[in-house]
């Protein structure tokens, strides 16, 4: 099993706005030739992207959405540019001394499974507080929608809301999980189109203890994610998540009727 290049930490811990002005151009070069690419070949269309002006600047945002297949982090880049986003990745990819550069060279870090995942979780707080914004799934691996699995989402998404200080905006991505379709080795060209949700406020939940905070979050970031991805008329990509509790916000409590009403 390969390592990680520790001369790479630099580009995992440093700031996207310091980054060298040829790295900086490059990545803008490469922003328009893969988005011209599949704005031809996948005729993506991003709707209410918009939302993320209208957030408080200074600070980045927790951008979480669903995950069939390996191009969603590339809609995600090209959708809010140029505006720039920064994905956590399995170490694993970092195992190739060509790949992991690329990968850095671009905003992205590795994250691990076992203990060592803290750190990825510290370098996203810090991305997030530096302005920088964070894409992640929190599906954690790529689900096609026949998967008969109930996928159980990474509570990772709320707890870096959280401890950031942060919102959350979900977004729906409809049209990638049919580029490599189970059982099919050619790739197809879908149309893909990716819808913005209005942001998610941890401290909605805040009257709740920290697990429970945690599972409802994820929940209801889950819940609008799949939402959108519905309204796009993918109802069929939608995915069977485990069963999460129902929780109210404060707000919600004080609407409901009272018993005997």
């Amino acid at each position: 099993m390969g390592k990680l290049n520790p001369k790479l930490d630099r580009y995992y811990d440093g700031a996207l706005a310091e980054q060298s002005t040829f790295l900086r151009g490059a990545v803008v070069v490469a922003r328009y030739l893969v988005g011209g690419t599949i704005h031809l070949v996948f005729r993506a269309r991003y709707e209410n992207v918009e939302i993320l002006d209208s957030l408080p600047e200074g600070r980045g945002v927790v951008i979480a959405g669903n995950h069939s297949s390996y191009t969603d982090p590339m809609f995600v880049f090209d959708g809010i540019w140029p505006r720039r986003v920064r994905f956590m990745a399995k170490s694993e990819l970092f195992m190739h001394p060509i790949l992991d550069r690329l990968l850095a060279w671009t905003g992205v870090f590795p994250v691990f499974t076992d203990a060592r995942g803290r750190k990825a979780i510290k370098r996203a707080i810090a991305c997030l507080r530096r302005g920088e914004h964070i894409g992640i799934f929190p599906e954690a691996t790529r689900v096609k929608y026949d998967d008969p699995r109930e996928i159980e989402p990474s509570e990772g998404v709320a707890l870096i809301a959280k401890m950031a200080d942060t919102l959350i905006v979900p977004v729906g991505i409809k049209g990638t999980v049919d580029i490599s379709p189970h059982g099919e080795k050619l790739l197809r060209f879908p149309k893909v189109v990716l819808r913005f949700g209005e942001p998610i406020d941890w401290k909605d939940y805040k009257h709740l203890d920290k697990n429970e905070m945690l599972t409802a979050v994820t929940a209801e970031t889950m819940r609008r994610v799949q939402g959108l991805v519905a309204d796009l008329g993918g109802a069929a990509e939608v995915v069977r998540l485990g069963k999460a509790p129902e929780v109210k916000t404060p707000e919600a409590e004080s609407e409901a009727p009272a018993e005997g009403e």
